[in-house]
């Protein structure tokens, strides 16, 4: 073991509050780097967990945490832990699971997993993931709620999972965006509940889920959707401009429009001076020619 943070004597109260960790180095530990358990308010720095037995960085019933970032260099390898993991309703406050703990970035080469969130846990965004050919799921994300994943990259045959047991309610409010996948995959099994991938660019992956690209901040709101600017309204479907309004269809710009008119009248008009002048110049010409030869 590295560090572990415990109040677990009694879980109806945090008996352990306003902790800070600044910089971590944890290696060839049996257990984890470092772990809390029934914290509330706890800021930490650069963890940097190589070859631990299990998870570099464990977050258990734990609110209120900051985590600048974790390094992960074979952390939990053989095992289903992972580089970062949160389990045990941590980020439950008050039975809700509002963003309170918030991860700068993770990084993970080989090991278990990158992310793992399971058992009730979330209210948690993590900003970037840099994560490269772990021996499980690069990111499991399991009977967990609120769990924002803010870009990044992920690499290696293990993929991304979208879980839940049936013995837990069901993952939800799972939103994954500005991710590049690279020879591996995105997998969403069973489906979730408001789960959500936007801006996700596979590169020789796949992506299997329940549905894409509508997450907070978009969907049916104002400016997509039926509103106005879309749809059937003013400017698309048959309001004035299309279908069967002016300027097209039987309005005053087609059919019997006086322009066109005026400018073939006005066009055989010349054409019959023309000729009437032409006619007159040739029937004088011949008066004059036919009087010379009668005297």
């Amino acid at each position: 073991m590295g560090i572990r943070i415990d109040s677990r004597d009694d879980d109806s109260v945090y008996g352990v509050r306003d902790v800070q960790i600044d910089h971590v180095y944890v290696s060839g530990t049996s257990d984890h780097g470092v772990e809390t358990y029934g914290v509330d308010g706890i800021k930490i720095g650069v963890v940097t967990a190589v070859d631990t037995g299990y998870a570099g960085v464990l977050l258990n019933d734990t609110i209120n945490a900051e985590v600048d970032t974790v390094y992960g260099f074979g952390a939990g390898t053989g095992t289903g832990y992972a580089a970062f993991r949160m389990a045990n309703r941590n980020g439950n406050i008050d039975d809700e699971y509002s963003k309170n703990v918030f991860v700068n970035e993770v990084v993970a080469r080989g090991g278990g997993r990158g992310i793992f969130s399971v058992s009730r846990s979330g209210g948690a965004v993590i900003e970037r993931v840099d994560i490269k050919n772990t021996g499980n799921n690069a990111m499991l994300i399991e009977n967990s709620f609120s769990i924002t994943i803010n870009g990044g990259v992920v690499e290696g045959p293990s993929g991304i999972r979208i879980a839940a047991r049936a013995d837990m309610p069901n993952t939800r409010d799972v939103l994954m965006q500005d991710l590049t996948i690279r020879d591996s995959s995105i997998l969403e099994s069973p489906c979730g509940e408001n789960v959500f991938f936007r801006n996700i660019t596979l590169e020789n992956s796949t992506m299997d889920v329940c549905q894409e690209g509508e997450g907070p901040g978009e969907g049916e709101g104002p400016g997509e959707g039926e509103g106005p600017g879309e749809g059937e309204g003013p400017g698309e479907g048959e309001g004035p401009g299309e279908g069967e309004g002016p300027g097209e269809g039987e309005g005053a710009s087609n059919g019997d429009a006086l322009p066109q008119t005026a400018t073939s009248m006005f066009n055989y008009l010349l054409m019959g001076i023309f000729l009437f002048v032409f006619g007159g110049i040739l029937f004088i010409g011949y008066r004059r020619q036919h009087s010379v030869k009668s005297r």
